[in-house]
């Protein structure tokens, strides 16, 4: 979720191939390039079940891809972001 301020970013994105999969785990069982998601953003109220679920998910199917997890900043009003192992 984003402050009311930063919804004109609408930050969601979609992978259309994966509509046209059968269904199954909702995964491609192809290979994706390493460009396609080059990084995951996790936002600051995700919960830690929802956040480890989608770190699974994008560890076992797309493992070159970065994950970040955003943090309020204790310095200003911003975020920052920490790359997950």
């Amino acid at each position: 979720m984003k402050h009311d301020d930063w919804a004109y970013e609408r930050e969601w994105r979609v992978h259309m191939p994966l509509l046209d999969q059968p269904a199954g785990d909702g995964y491609s069982i192809f290979e994706e390039d390493k460009q396609i998601f080059e990084a995951i953003y996790l936002g600051c109220r995700m919960t830690e079940k929802d956040a480890a679920q989608i770190v699974a998910a994008v560890r076992k199917h797309l493992p070159k891809t970065k994950i970040y997890r955003a943090q309020k900043s204790t310095q200003a009003f911003s975020l920052e972001m920490t790359e997950l192992d």
